[in-house]
């Protein structure tokens, strides 16, 4: 039910930023991630502000009127034949606010950017979200290239399909939060 008169609120839970990171920036994160074992980024790095303005903007154009505050993570996420599925699977973010404190922070909107080519993984390693306007799941790998940013809110489920053998993905993930729900 909850799910359902989210669906009538927007008019769309989608928005790609085309080419957010160069091909030098991700063969950097890329190389940084495999041989430098660098996982994560700061919220106030300079990754962290440009992510931060680019789904501000999203929430102002898709008019989605979120209260976002921070970051609440940076990370990195590789799948590979060893870990065909490293990713967390992740279902809808709807916590319910406790019944403590003014101010409590829930995750408002998720964004993702592919690192590596997509030639790297032919057969898995797909993000996949549930198009809340039409309930069927769309493949957002075939609608984007590697370093673009998609943004989409928390509330909607969305996963990554596992790697097939030879084959490796490499996934960035920024979490926003913001005033709970009322």
């Amino acid at each position: 039910i909850y799910i359902k008169k989210m669906m009538t609120m927007f008019n769309n839970t989608l928005s790609i930023v085309r080419d957010f990171f160069t091909e030098e920036e991700r063969n950097k994160m890329v190389i940084d991630f495999l041989y430098n074992k660098k996982k994560s980024f700061p919220p106030k790095s300079d990754i962290g502000r440009t992510i931060k303005n680019a789904i501000k903007q999203a929430n102002k154009d898709n008019d989605w009127y979120f209260n976002l505050d921070r970051i609440e993570h940076i990370k990195l996420y590789h799948m590979d034949s060893l870990q065909p599925s490293a990713f967390p699977v992740s279902a809808p973010v709807l916590e319910r606010p406790l019944n403590k404190g003014y101010h409590q922070k829930q995750r408002k909107i998720v964004a993702f950017s592919k690192i590596n080519d997509n030639v790297e993984n032919v057969y898995g390693g797909d993000l996949i979200i549930k198009r809340l306007e039409t309930g069927i799941d769309q493949n957002i790998t075939n609608n984007s290239q590697a370093g673009d940013l998609v943004i989409f809110p928390a509330f909607v489920p969305f996963h990554i399909l596992p790697v097939q053998q030879d084959e490796r993905a490499i996934y960035l993930q920024c979490i926003i939060q913001g005033l709970s729900f009322r």
